[in-house]
């Protein structure tokens, strides 16, 4: 509409484009076929609205979202029957880190018939999301030394025990790099 577009003039000088994705402040401004699943991936485990604004504030933006998000929670029909506490929780039987890079969590997941490599920083939540052509223990640790040489390497790794991860080139990547790995 007219009015979105004099919104995004005014930012012009805030605005960029990478690997044909328009970004604002280093974040993805998302087209309007993908706010709601941004909405429902914002509210996972039914987080509260200034958690999901927190989150958005990291990745992405589209013009409204703190509207958006407002809405959107306060409809969830979930969050209304249970009367979800909105407190901060503890995922699985993990303690808290207390650092960046303490411990990451790492795993493949499949959309649009292609598989990623996920990994989470237990601390600060940051994703990284890699496509992989291949799930061999040697590209996982070629992709995880890219992620590594910027990040620095993890106190510990937590997996499931698939295949490239309970591999004995995995468990040599993991000892050569000082890497506790637990799954």
């Amino acid at each position: 509409s007219c009015k979105s577009v004099k919104n995004f003039f005014s930012k012009k000088h805030e605005l960029n484009i990478e690997a044909n994705c328009l970004i604002f402040r280093n974040r993805v401004v998302l087209p309007t076929s993908l706010k709601m699943y941004a909405l429902q991936l914002l509210h996972a485990n039914h987080r509260g609205i200034q958690k999901m604004k927190q989150l958005s504030r990291q990745f992405v933006y589209w013009e409204g979202i703190g509207v958006d998000i407002e809405v959107f929670a306060n409809s969830c029909k979930i969050c209304q029957l249970k009367g979800i506490d909105r407190t901060p929780q503890i995922y699985g039987n993990w303690p808290l880190a207390s650092t960046t890079f303490e411990r990451v969590h790492i795993d493949f997941f499949q959309k649009y018939n292609r598989t990623f490599l996920i990994l989470v920083d237990a601390h600060s939540r940051w994703v990284e999301i890699i496509r992989m052509n291949k799930t061999t223990a040697e590209e996982v640790a070629q992709e995880l030394d890219t992620i590594f040489a910027t990040f620095g390497f993890p106190g510990s790794m937590v997996s499931d025990n698939g295949p490239p991860f309970s591999s004995q080139k995995f468990s040599s990547f993991c000892k050569i790099n000082n890497n506790i790995r637990t799954f």
